[in-house]
């Protein structure tokens, strides 16, 4: 019989240990837009908003954030990097 202490129950992961997935869909002369699925959509969603926070608030990321529109990345790209 096993007793109680010998069975230590398993920490569960934290929602920033359930990264999401980066999809790519490129096949030979093919290439496609590039997607961000899995990970938890709470914790996607208070990332991305807080980005768009700090671009508009701080001006040391706003000006990376322009300084990336003007080499050419879109929008979405340019705020989550």
């Amino acid at each position: 019989m096993i007793s109680l202490g010998a069975c230590a129950p398993v920490p569960k992961p934290s929602p920033a240990d359930r990264y999401p997935l980066d999809i790519i869909r490129d096949s030979g002369r093919m290439r496609g837009k590039r997607r961000i699925r899995g990970g938890l959509a709470i914790s996607r969603a208070a990332l991305f908003l807080s980005a768009m926070f700090a671009v508009r608030c701080n001006p040391e990321i706003r000006t990376y954030y322009e300084r990336l529109l003007d080499n050419g990345k879109h929008r979405k790209v340019a705020l989550t990097a």
